[in-house]
């Protein structure tokens, strides 16, 4: 275990963190940390030349790429998809029949699940977060740190062109084909 990692899991105790990583935010001044935090990590740290650049699975969102409403969104999402820049990333919706579904996910590190349902923005709002923790280093943390990222930044599901979707938020996105198009590339 590195020392980073340590830190974490100590950090994480201290918070009172779950297995799931779940935690209720009670003050505005949290809402406001963790959104700067999503925030910092999706745009990558103002003043750090260097940092935060591990991970190629974040790109900038396409210039014209369609912003899809959640009956094309559910339509886009199914099947399995594969993360374009990382075949070991994968997600699966699995929708319940009502608004809300389930979410599937491997991180390249780690499995998990979550549920999910789109808001009055037409964005994904993923929650209930639950996952194995099998320790991960180097860039394959790298992209799992960017997949939740963008997974818990409350993303717009859009079409980038007929075999791509991304997930993005604040111009930034993580681009998935469907896992039989990534086999056949």
């Amino acid at each position: 275990m590195t020392v980073a990692t340590a830190a974490v899991a100590i950090a994480g105790g201290a918070l009172g963190a779950g297995t799931a990583g779940a935690q209720e935010l009670s003050s505005t001044s949290e809402i406001k940390d963790r959104a700067t935090q999503l925030s910092s990590t999706l745009q990558g740290p103002k003043n750090d030349a260097g940092k935060g650049q591990d991970s190629t699975l974040i790109v900038d969102l396409p210039q014209g790429s369609n912003h899809l409403d959640p009956v094309k969104a559910k339509a886009a999402l199914t099947g399995p998809l594969k993360a374009k820049n990382n075949e070991n990333i994968s997600l699966e919706f699995t929708p319940s029949g009502t608004p809300d579904g389930t979410l599937s996910y491997d991180d390249g590190c780690n499995a998990g699940n979550a549920n999910y349902h789109f808001d009055s923005a037409d964005n994904l709002r993923i929650s209930d977060f639950a996952e194995t923790l099998a320790l991960c280093e180097g860039a394959g943390a790298a992209d799992a740190d960017a997949l939740k990222t963008i997974l818990q930044a409350n993303p717009a599901v859009y079409q980038i062109d007929d075999n791509t979707v991304a997930l993005a938020s604040q111009g930034k996105a993580i681009e998935f084909v469907k896992a039989e198009a990534s086999q056949e590339n």
